[in-house]
């Protein structure tokens, strides 16, 4: 994943677009038995880095008045809007 966010910031630099760190985060989706490591019940963690900067992880980011969060689910949204 890191290789990919380092070929983004080539590619934005080469077309003169700029990433602003401070807006950017990061989030793995997916079930709760899927977002757990095997039998350890262990988080999947990953720790994503754009130019050796640390992308902050979130379970839940507000994107265009929604809230999304790690599993698709509907509660943050419709706890902010009730």
């Amino acid at each position: 994943m890191n290789a990919e966010l380092e070929n983004l910031r080539k590619w934005s630099h080469g077309h003169k677009l700029t990433l602003i760190f401070a807006k950017t985060i990061s989030m793995i989706i997916g079930t709760n038995r899927k977002l757990h490591k095997g039998n350890s019940g262990e988080l999947i963690q990953a720790h994503s880095k754009i130019s050796g900067e640390q992308i902050e992880k979130k379970k839940s980011q507000k994107y265009l008045g929604v809230i999304l969060d790690n599993q698709l689910k509907w509660r943050g949204h419709i706890s902010l809007i009730s």
